[in-house]
């Protein structure tokens, strides 16, 4: 994009004027193209992270050129690894995990009296299966409620559900983390995706999460919420009764996935970036 571009040129401007230091492209499928030539030269070295799946490489990237004259490729989960480094070489490609900010992302009191679940983004989501669990939902409880935080064209018609599903195309950070804090359960059906913000998100607030088999299991596991085949609209409604249904197993989930989010905080995860940084040669 226009956007990305301008922003690559500023960058190898700096690299220009630098010697001897380490440059880290964050975005690297849209961020990076023609300052991987710089890679190498008065001293720099270039790191570069990747997000997409790999299904996604036939649109993204016409040849891999341009990563093969950068001197790390860091991946977010475990597959990409593995598929970067078929393209790359082991010695040039690292995982290292996503990360949460423990702190600021952390457990309130569950409200009771209503049964209240959160849908959060767009990218890899599947709204027919959250379409279908919305009417499946709303029918069995009087008092179910779903937030459907998103401004995907897909999510405006599930506002025509009922007046107990919400969709709200904006939200401020105080009334997101509120709702992580204080709903039920995350249910998140999705068709593919790698590191997943909302994921990491709901499990440092103790949110139990219902979501699908792929990336989110680098993260995740079944003591945090239930993982569903991906398409398994049925599975998912029931998953989600189960946990709806079960006050003290909603609890579980949720201590669980508090303890599991530990494992991706930020302190780790830049202990594990700066690692990257000091093998470079």
């Amino acid at each position: 994009s226009r956007y990305d571009w301008i922003a690559e040129l500023a960058f190898m401007g700096e690299m220009r004027k630098s010697s001897n230091s380490i440059f880290h492209v964050i975005y690297a499928e849209k961020s990076l193209r023609s300052a991987a030539r710089l890679a190498g030269q008065r001293g720099n070295r270039l790191v570069a992270t990747v997000h997409h799946p790999k299904e996604h490489h036939s649109w993204l990237f016409k040849d891999f050129d341009h990563f093969r004259r950068v001197d790390a490729v860091i991946t977010l989960t475990t597959s990409l690894r593995d598929t970067w480094a078929g393209i790359l070489g082991d010695d040039k490609v690292h995982h290292v995990p996503y990360g949460i900010d423990m702190a600021y992302f952390c457990p309130g009191e569950r409200e009771g009296g209503r049964r209240r679940c959160l849908f959060s983004g767009y990218h890899g989501r599947d709204f027919a299966i959250l379409e279908q669990a919305a009417i499946a939902l709303t029918r069995q409880y009087s008092d179910f409620e779903l937030w459907v935080l998103s401004s995907a064209p897909e999510a405006q018609r599930l506002a025509g559900i009922s007046d107990r599903v919400k969709v709200i195309r904006r939200i401020d950070d105080v009334s997101y983390l509120d709702a992580l804090r204080h709903f039920d359960l995350m249910i998140l059906p999705v068709k593919e995706n790698t590191a997943n913000t909302a994921v990491l998100e709901a499990m440092a607030c103790g949110l139990p999460i219902v979501t699908n088999e792929g990336s989110p299991q680098d993260y995740m596991d079944a003591k945090c919420g239930r993982i569903l085949p991906v398409g398994d609209t049925a599975g998912v409604i029931e998953a989600c009764m189960e946990l709806l249904d079960n006050a003290d197993q909603r609890l579980a989930c949720g201590v669980a996935a508090r303890s599991r989010a530990a494992q991706f905080s930020w302190d780790r995860v830049a202990r594990a970036t700066v690692d990257v940084y000091e093998g470079l040669k």
